[in-house]
Order: structure tokens, then C-alpha cells, then sequence
């Protein structure tokens, strides 16, 4: 993929991002993951969800926990998509993928009023982005990148979306995102800090 970043100030350097890609990977369906979840039964499969605001899209990731190893198996961008339908849509991945918990940035409070009603289900974790957490995360995950625990999707426009992400922990607006990408695989390194 072409990264047409400032890479010399990304918060992942580009070199080590790259070696975690797995360009024979697969970007699972949730029908092809059904027919192979059976091998992986013993593994834990969890997520990370940005939810988009007006303006920024939505990214959401799935990662399989399997002999060491972090192995992103979903990757799916949400362009002018609401609410109602991401969460549609996450709600049938946590069926098809087996997952126990999805991540996602309640900063704004988009979910609050379905957090305190009890209708969001069970799997669904908020995590307020203060700055504390935001580094926590960032830290996990390019610490687990480093030590070669990961494995990404060869999913060109995530990639580039976490190389905007800088050492500040700031991205620029750009038109595939703001570094969205980025915060939805660092929410999968929650349970890692």
C-alpha cells in the first residue's frame, strides 16, 4: 500500500507497522468465519470500534487471541453510516466472529442512554479517552507490534489511517479519516495495558 503520511512522526513507525502486516491474511466475512470458527475454539476473538462523528468515519476491527498473538481477522470502514446501523452490524459480528467484548470510545456519549437502560448488550465495553487511556492503549499495541505479537490485515486505508496518528497522539483530518483506524485496533489492546 501507499502511505502518503508524515511517517517520520508517526506514533507506530512505518517499517514496524509494515513487518506486522500479513499480506496472506484474510479480511473475514461473517459467513467464511462461521465455517472456520470451529478450529479456533479455544481462542478469544475481541474488538475495538471508533464510532464516527459527522464528518469522520467509523472503523471497527476484530482480532483473534490465538497462540500469543493478536491476529486481526475483520476490518470494515463505515462511511455516513448512523449509529443504528454500525451498531446492527456489530451486533451480528459479535454472533458471527464468537466474540466477548467489543471496545469502543464513549468519550462523546453516543451509547450512554443505552449503557444506563441496559439495553446494549453485555459485550459492549465503553472506554472514556482520557489521556491516560489513550496512551495506555497506544503504548500496548506498539509495544505488541514491536515484539512481533500482532498480525494486520494488508487493508491499505487502515494502515495509512494509523500512520496519520502522531506522537502526540493527534491525527490531521484527511479524506480516508483521522487516524481512525488507529483507535479502533488500539481499543483491542484495552485488556493489554
Amino acid at each position: 500500500p501507499s502511505h502518503d503520511t508524515n511517517a517520520e512522526n508517526a506514533y507506530i513507525e512505518k517499517e514496524r507497522l509494515m513487518k506486522a502486516v500479513k499480506p496472506d491474511n484474510k479480511n473475514y466475512t461473517f459467513d467464511e468465519w462461521r465455517k472456520v470458527k470451529g478450529k479456533y475454539k479455544e481462542a478469544d476473538v475481541l474488538g475495538g470500534w471508533d464510532l464516527g462523528k459527522k464528518g469522520h468515519p467509523a472503523h471497527f476491527s476484530v482480532y483473534l487471541k490465538w497462540k500469543g498473538k493478536r491476529i486481526q481477522i475483520h476490518d470494515k470502514w463505515f462511511d455516513h453510516v448512523d449509529y443504528n446501523e454500525q451498531m446492527g452490524y456489530i451486533i451480528e459480528a459479535i454472533d458471527a466472529f464468537g466474540m466477548y467484548k467489543v471496545y469502543f470510545d464513549s468519550t462523546r456519549g453516543e451509547l450512554e442512554m443505552m449503557e444506563e437502560s441496559g439495553s446494549l448488550q453485555g459485550e459492549f465495553e465503553g472506554v472514556h479517552f482520557t489521556f491516560k487511556a489513550k496512551h495506555a492503549m497506544a503504548a500496548a499495541m506498539d509495544k505488541a507490534i514491536g515484539a512481533g505479537e500482532v498480525e494486520l490485515l494488508n487493508e491499505a486505508r487502515s494502515l495509512n489511517q494509523m500512520l496519520v496518528v502522531n506522537n502526540d497522539l493527534q491525527a490531521p483530518a484527511t479524506p480516508e479519516g483521522h487516524g481512525d483506524s488507529f483507535w479502533s485496533n488500539a481499543l483491542a489492546y484495552r485488556d493489554w495495558e
